[in-house]
């Protein structure tokens, strides 16, 4: 508990200024943690202030999703890593509108999904 002036007032009209001294070394020691918890708190206000304008610009298009910022848009981005762990894992591929997630390792087909049919080659057909 943080000494009160009342009781360091007390302390030095008794005579015990060593005493005084230390409560005044306590009320300074408790000051400067919280100083230090209140800066604490400030970085991490900041933090979450950020994390709150980046999610602002999360923009979900199925089946995944992509950041857009002053005009620019970067992604796509994988929906179970993000709605799971809300983590950006940034989807690979794109040819025949198919994405894979190298984090997760699901696979998303998006509005261009072409499914490729491999045409059958001669020896495909022997007996």
């Amino acid at each position: 508990m943080i000494p009160s002036s009342k009781e360091i007032v007390e302390l030095i009209l008794k005579g015990s200024v060593i005493e005084a001294q230390e409560k005044i070394m306590e009320i300074r020691e408790t000051a400067v943690r919280m100083q230090e918890d209140n800066l604490k708190l400030r970085q991490q206000i900041k933090v979450l202030e950020g994390e709150i304008a980046f999610r602002g610009k999360v923009v979900w298009e199925q089946p995944y999703y992509w950041v857009e910022d002053k005009g620019e848009r970067t992604g796509p981005y994988c929906q179970m890593c993000y709605d799971k762990d809300g983590k950006f894992m940034r989807l690979q591929g794109g040819e025949n509108g198919t994405w894979q997630c190298k984090s997760c390792r699901n696979s998303f087909f998006d509005n261009n999904y072409r499914e490729l049919r491999i045409a059958p080659s001669d020896e495909d057909w022997r007996i």
